[in-house]
Formats: structure tokens, C-alpha cells, sequence
């Protein structure tokens, strides 16, 4: 089974998207699921800036 790293870099080659654009996603998506897992933080936590933001408004948006 690949690890984390071997399956963003395996995404970057198909997708033709920068592996760092990839990593940055992933770390943001596991930080604000960390933060919705967490009883309480979601109420006492301010993000800064629109990408978490994005993140959490094009998540609920279903792909066609």
C-alpha cells in the first residue's frame, strides 16, 4: 500500500498539478478534520485567509 507521500506525488503526475499544491490541500484538509473531530474547537478556533475557507465550502459542493 503507498504512503501519503508516494500517493500525492502518484495525484501531481496524473492530475498535472504541482506536488506542492497537492501537499498543501492535504495538510489543510487534515488539519480542519482534526478541527471537526475535536469536540468544542470548531467554536473557539478563527482561521485566517480564504484557503480554508475554500476548502471547506467546495468539500460540501458534490462533484459532477
Amino acid at each position: 500500500m503507498p504512503n501519503v507521500s508516494q500517493m500525492l506525488k502518484s495525484m501531481a503526475r496524473d492530475q498535472g498539478v504541482g506536488l506542492d499544491v497537492l501537499q498543501k490541500d492535504y495538510a489543510l484538509s487534515y488539519l480542519l478534520a482534526g478541527i471537526a473531530q475535536t469536540p468544542g474547537l470548531g467554536e473557539k478556533i478563527v482561521l485566517k485567509g480564504g484557503k480554508c475557507a475554500q476548502e471547506v465550502v467546495l468539500s460540501q459542493i458534490p462533484l459532477l
